[in-house]
């Protein structure tokens, strides 16, 4: 061939060039095979995170129910208008050549003449800069969308805020998510969207579910209520792009069981295009739906219980009631008024609304019959009574033995406490039933702080007070230092 006959020859350039030819090819060759072996996981990854986006979906929360099957806490369906941003993209670019700047062209070239004529100058598509291009384009966007929302708007016959930073905000981030624009639907608006076959394409209708309490306030301080809470749990896959709105429990039963009710969300995976637009989505990993809660609780009784606070005491009453049996230690009812509802925190609660729940006045959200300390009275002889018996200070020996109560026990210097029982002799039988005040003063004040604090722990109703529901407060016992200065002083040091 001619180009070796020439490198025969004593040509230096000629051979400098080659060598520089094959150099060339060589580092190609080089960067290719790094692209295509070395890096081809990297690009692999890369590329396959362009295309797919992960969403987590939420699980359908579990109901809770009082023993006899009624339901205190269920779902409901949420009825969206979501926006479909990616159908909306001729429309777009339409927008974007109609709001385009215009400039005069005195001197047209060859082939604007041959479309608009060599003797008139006429008004041609303005040089833009990168910026105003890319205002410009959302500038388009925007006013795409609006009218869409106009149209929504008009259909519902409500008012519609659509803001174009939230708008601008969900394009740049969410693009391959539909854009919620109206949320919870009522039943009229829902017949009007339904009836109306002129929307355009890029809306449709979604259905969710909701947390709902059917007995509005009836037991709420009871279940408690939710927030918004789109964390993963430890077993669920926790790396998504997206999370839909989620709730967890953040008072009451409904953060007890929260684990339990909230089920295990699900993923699905959306494939987008190079622009970020949707284009398919398919399910990964299929929602668990969360158990179901069945409570001791009886809801005639427990609105039974709630109606007589505010029938008896008033509409300006703040107390509580707790109806338990005595056998098993079941709790039938527990009422605690004021109250509040529930349903106020789904899908969020409004500023002034929950400035009226902590009102410190009332505090309405206060469980009155966990969160609050009262004078237990007489039923606490219950309490003294096994702490003496278990300690040993109340014993076979002596529990038949009289005991003389002169009407009044003196604790230290302090007042004389009036005995409700009469003077006179008592066995624990008959201070038990005559509820002598001086006969378990004695001795709870014998058998110590440690004890009495013990039986009255175990004395405590069932589990219904270590519950994590944020609506605990522990007793007040006296100090220990101040039982030992009581029991010197009454001798019994």
């Amino acid at each position: 061939m001619i180009v070796f006959d020439q490198l025969k020859k004593n040509d230096l350039p000629l051979r400098v060039l080659t060598l520089g030819v094959l150099a060339g090819l060589l580092i190609l060759l080089g960067g290719l095979w790094w692209v295509q072996i070395i890096s081809y996981h990297h690009h692999t990854d890369n590329e396959r995170n362009q295309s797919y986006r992960t969403v987590r979906i939420p699980a359908i929360r579990g109901k809770v129910l009082d023993r006899n099957g009624q339901i205190l806490a269920e779902n409901r369906p949420s009825y969206d208008i979501n926006l479909y941003i990616e159908e909306l993209r001729p429309q777009f670019e339409a927008e974007f050549r109609r709001i385009r700047p215009l400039r005069q062209s005195t001197n047209p070239p060859v082939f604007w003449r041959r479309w608009l004529g060599a003797e008139t100058p006429k008004a041609v598509p303005a040089r833009l800069t990168v910026n105003q291009r890319a205002t410009l384009n959302a500038q388009a966007r925007f006013n795409v969308a609006q009218r869409v929302v106009n149209q929504v708007q008009q259909t519902l016959g409500v008012d519609i805020p659509f803001v174009e930073k939230e708008f601008s905000t969900h394009y740049a981030n969410l693009r391959a998510l539909p854009m919620p624009i109206v949320e919870n639907l009522d039943s009229s608006q829902l017949a009007r969207f339904l009836e109306n076959a002129a929307l355009p394409p890029s809306v449709d209708l979604e259905t969710e579910p909701l947390r709902y309490y059917p007995n509005g306030k009836f037991a709420a301080h009871l279940l408690g209520h939710l927030v918004k809470d789109v964390s993963s749990k430890a077993d669920e896959v926790s790396s998504v792009n997206y999370r839909l709105t989620d709730y967890r429990g953040n008072l009451g039963l409904e953060r007890a069981f929260d684990e339990e009710l909230r089920g295990k969300a699900g993923v699905k995976s959306v494939l987008v295009n190079n622009l970020g637009y949707r284009e398919s989505e398919n399910i990964w990993f299929p929602t668990e739906p969360g158990k179901n809660l069945i409570l001791t609780i009886d809801l005639p009784l427990q609105k039974a219980a709630e109606e007589a606070l505010y029938k008896e005491v008033g509409p300006d009453v703040a107390g509580a009631i707790i109806v338990m049996d005595a056998n098993n230690g079941d709790i039938f009812a527990l009422a605690s008024a004021p109250t509040f509802d529930p349903n106020d925190f789904i899908p969020g609660i409004s500023t002034a609304k929950m400035a009226g729940y902590n009102d410190p006045t009332t505090k309405p959200t206060r469980n009155r019959a966990t969160q609050e300390n009262y004078r237990p009275g007489s039923v606490f002889k219950v309490v003294t009574a096994l702490a003496g018996l278990q300690k040993g200070v109340i014993n076979e020996r002596n529990l038949h033995e009289p005991f003389y109560n002169p009407g009044y026990i003196r604790i230290g210097r302090s007042k004389p406490i009036d005995d409700e029982a009469a003077p006179g002799d008592y066995t624990f039988e008959r201070a038990f039933i005559k509820s002598s005040n001086t006969y378990f003063i004695h001795y709870g004040l014998e058998a110590g702080f440690a004890a009495v604090q013990k039986a009255g722990m175990e004395f405590q109703f069932g589990q219904a007070m270590s519950l994590p529901t944020r609506q605990n407060t522990a007793g007040n016992f006296p100090t220990p230092a101040w039982i030992e200065k009581m029991k010197v002083e009454q001798g019994l040091r």
